[in-house]
């Protein structure tokens, strides 16, 4: 099926299936969060869970050039918090009404996934399949039940975008990614990019100007009224470790390298490739033959999910509830894009690589707490007790096992996506499937 990101459908055509999805998650996520409160008793375990709370709490203090406490966030990412959480406060305890909120933004991921995929993916076993992996792989759950993490929001944003793209409506799209990177994270300017290089309304330039917009309005006024204050700009001082980080710099960080150094030659790293492949798209994109048979909407997804895993692989500071960004974009990729033999390769890669963060994460957090000697009457120390009951083995070593299939598996996906893109440039008629025509075999 060749979608070249013009339909003009209806905009919820298919709602039926989108809703039954989401309504899949809600109900499995609320049964996960009943079984979590229960075992814990309410304790919180989750790092950045009372922080996401103030946020909430304080919905309009970044607007107001109040940097000091959140000032490396999305400035409006605390009246989205504020809209999911606050009308449940005042019936669940914070730890389910954080959770519950997180959920429904889970859901809107799911069901906007859903949404595209209707296009992408007119097989409705072939699309099933994927929202049955998109439901139930980790990514989802641990970031919304069990880590409590602001990027289900994030990721909402970017299934929308995504199926906004798919249906033509490409300003809508910029509009909305520049709205991501400003409401739910900074990597959503990952996004950002890519729309500005594939589609097809307007020129470069007015794409990149329509999408920058919104960026530019809120930092900039977020900017003005921290000046005004004497408070730092937004971002300004925030120079997070790879101490949790879930990529080769974690090794360099535990060598003794400082995180400045890290952060300098991280960033190199990651602007040299994602500018080498986005030159390579806007050349190969300039052919007229490239131009009258490339699928874009197939273009889009691959080019997303390529710069999103580079940057994950090659930056210092990454967690692993950032591989819920890119889902969406995996979604229609994985199915649609890579061929046999590698087919099911690819598969088993995407399926380790948005899995896998979690447990190197939570073996991180094991060491940590073993070697801080952390009281086990704390929620951290209740997990650390039944790992060492149930397992017992020293997590030290399941923690590189871990790192390394999460690096293995990144580097895996990430070439394999560029590759499809610089073959999309050496061949003419490569199509959204990845296949030349019979007749050039």
């Amino acid at each position: 099926m060749m979608v070249r990101l013009d339909t003009r459908r209806p905009l919820f055509l298919g709602w039926r299936e989108a809703t039954a999805w989401m309504a899949a998650v809600v109900v499995s996520r609320l049964l996960l969060l009943l079984v979590l409160d229960r075992v814990l008793g309410g304790r919180e375990f989750a790092d950045d869970a009372m922080m996401l709370l103030g946020m909430a709490d304080a919905p309009l203090e970044l607007l107001r050039g109040q940097t000091g406490r959140y000032g490396q966030h999305p400035p409006l990412l605390s009246l989205a918090l504020a809209a999911a959480t606050q009308p449940l406060r005042g019936m669940f305890t914070d730890f389910v009404a954080l959770r519950a909120g997180l959920v429904l933004y889970e859901a809107l991921l799911v069901g906007f996934t859903v949404l595209a995929l209707q296009d992408l993916l007119p097989n409705t076993t072939h699309r099933r399949w994927t929202l049955l992996a998109v439901v139930a792989l980790p990514s989802g759950w641990m970031t919304s039940v069990v880590l409590a993490q602001d990027e289900t929001f994030a990721a909402a944003l970017a299934a929308a975008t995504f199926w906004l793209a798919v249906r033509g409506r490409g300003w809508a799209a910029l509009i909305l990614a520049g709205v991501g990177v400003v409401a739910g994270k900074l990597f959503l300017g990952v996004s950002l990019m890519a729309l500005v290089v594939v589609l097809p309304q307007g020129t470069l330039f007015s794409r990149a100007c329509v999408g920058a917009a919104p960026v530019a309005l809120v930092y900039g006024w977020v900017t003005l009224a921290a000046w005004l204050q004497g408070a730092p700009p937004p971002l300004v001082g925030f120079h997070p470790g790879a101490e949790f980080g879930i990529n080769a710099w974690y090794w360099f960080a535990q060598s003794g390298v400082a995180s400045v150094a890290l952060r300098r030659w991280s960033g190199l790293l990651v602007l040299v490739v994602v500018g080498v492949q986005v030159v390579w798209i806007l050349r190969t994109l300039r052919r007229a033959d490239v131009a009258a048979h490339v699928d874009r909407a197939a273009l889009l997804a691959v080019l997303t999910v390529a710069l999103f895993v580079w940057v994950f692989s090659l930056f210092y500071h990454i967690t692993c509830v950032y591989y819920l960004l890119p889902v969406p974009f995996l979604a229609a990729a994985v199915p649609m894009l890579w061929r046999k033999p590698w087919g099911p390769l690819d598969a088993v890669a995407v399926a380790v690589m948005v899995s896998v963060p979690h447990a190197t994460h939570f073996l991180g957090g094991v060491v940590r707490v073993l070697a801080s000697g952390a009281s086990t009457g704390r929620a951290k120390g209740q997990i650390v007790e039944a790992y060492q009951t149930w397992v017992g083995i020293d997590p030290k070593w399941l923690h590189a096992l871990a790192l390394g299939l999460c690096v293995a598996s990144s580097l895996w996906v990430a070439v394999r996506a560029s590759n499809w893109l610089f073959r999309l440039g050496a061949d003419s008629v490569v199509t959204a499937h990845g296949r030349r025509p019979a007749s050039d075999s």
